[in-house]
């Protein structure tokens, strides 16, 4: 008996269909609602502050340090450092592709998106950053559905084959934000009135809370350049 084989972009355009099917078209008011939605800044953001790890794969409170490109080609630079010694992840983040680096445990990826793997903690949280600076406009919203005193919306999403949901509150405050992507993985964010991002999903819980934040009209382009070290092992997923 024969096969037939569909290809990733075919499989996650049906998955799109099926997801809008649920979200009916945004109204008009709803609409008029994301417009309040502040842009986010830039052109180049550094920001600062400090994330907390918890998992089986790795764990601790790190000094985060970030870089924020918006516009058109976007990419988010984040390295993370203990109190004590080098690196404890370097990440490099776009629409195309996402790199990884634990040095401690010499694991990392490289991964060119969409792709079609099951995803590990480092394209997740990639794929978190990339949509937690990106604006929300309402040439994103593919679809509505009332909940409560607020909606969920249905986005277009910055990684290809990623479906992206998020909670818009009536004051056109996102206060959570869903996420599905290959192989059935999902994970939450919840994004307090504090600015903290608090991300949880498969054993891993990940919680940033800026503390500086400057914007800049340039950096070096060197920033946005990441390769991983001859001999890198493969990222390993929590059990």
């Amino acid at each position: 008996m024969s096969r037939r084989l569909v290809s990733s972009p075919a499989i996650a355009l049906l998955l799109l269909a099926a997801g809008c099917a649920s979200f009916p078209a945004p109204t008009p008011y709803v609409l008029e609602i994301v417009d309040r939605i502040p842009a986010p800044p830039g052109p180049f953001v550094r920001v600062r502050g400090k994330v907390t790890l918890s998992s089986a794969w790795l764990s601790g409170t790190f000094t985060g340090a970030m870089v924020v490109r918006g516009g058109a080609d976007p990419a988010v630079r984040l390295k993370c450092f203990p109190d004590l010694g080098g690196k404890a992840l370097d990440m490099l983040v776009q629409p195309s592709r996402i790199v990884g680096y634990v040095p401690a445990l010499n694991q990392g990826c490289d991964v060119a998106m969409p792709a079609s793997e099951a995803p590990n903690p480092v394209t997740m949280m990639g794929v978190s950053m990339l949509e937690f600076y990106a604006p929300v406009t309402r040439e994103r919203v593919l679809g509505a559905r009332p909940e409560g005193d607020g909606w969920w919306l249905l986005l277009r999403p910055i990684v290809q084959g990623v479906r992206v949901m998020v909670r818009l509150e009536p004051d056109g405050r996102i206060s959570r934000k869903r996420f599905e992507w290959n192989h059935g993985v999902r994970w939450e964010e919840e994004l307090p009135s504090s600015g903290a991002l608090v991300f949880r999903s498969l054993g891993v819980e990940l919680r940033v809370e800026q503390s500086e934040a400057a914007v800049v009209d340039s950096v070096p382009g060197a920033i946005f350049e990441l390769a991983l070290p001859a001999g890198t092992k493969p990222i390993e997923m929590p059990r």
